[in-house]
């Protein structure tokens, strides 16, 4: 997160993902946010745009005992794919979710998904590279 505010990037926040936050954060989040505000590094969306894709994605869901997880996550999706395509997360369960669940369409195939608490991603690094699109972290990968 500090790498977020130091580098160049942005973030986009939907109201959905503002109240997550408010859900879930601590002191040094709190600060951190105030801090992308005031350097101009929020992106705010109203309302996540709706994407046949994420439609689709609802549907398929139905049938999956993953269902409500689906539901409650959505909204990173639609915000991605209104964005650059791209999530950071410490939620390795939904994108486990995601990635075996059978018909994911394309675009979502596509987006980006690291988390930035796992080393072995080294997401400073290629956060500090430019963010670049790379097929290891798709969310099924090329």
């Amino acid at each position: 997160m500090t790498a977020i505010l130091q580098i160049c990037h942005r973030i986009v926040a939907t109201n959905e993902w503002m109240n997550e936050w408010h859900n879930h954060r601590s002191g040094w989040s709190s600060s951190w946010l105030t801090s992308m505000y005031s350097r101009k590094k929020v992106v705010r969306l109203k309302a996540a745009e709706s994407h046949a894709a994420c439609d689709h994605l609802l549907r398929i869901g139905r049938d999956d005992p993953n269902e409500a997880a689906i539901q409650k996550d959505v909204h990173l999706l639609s915000a991605a794919l209104s964005a650059d395509k791209s999530i950071l997360s410490r939620d390795d369960r939904m994108r486990a979710i995601l990635r075996e669940l059978p018909g994911l369409p394309k675009e979502l195939a596509e987006i980006h998904w690291a988390n930035p608490s796992v080393a072995t991603e080294d997401v400073l690094a290629w956060l500090t590279s430019g963010a670049e699109p790379d097929p290891a972290r798709r969310l099924v990968p090329a």
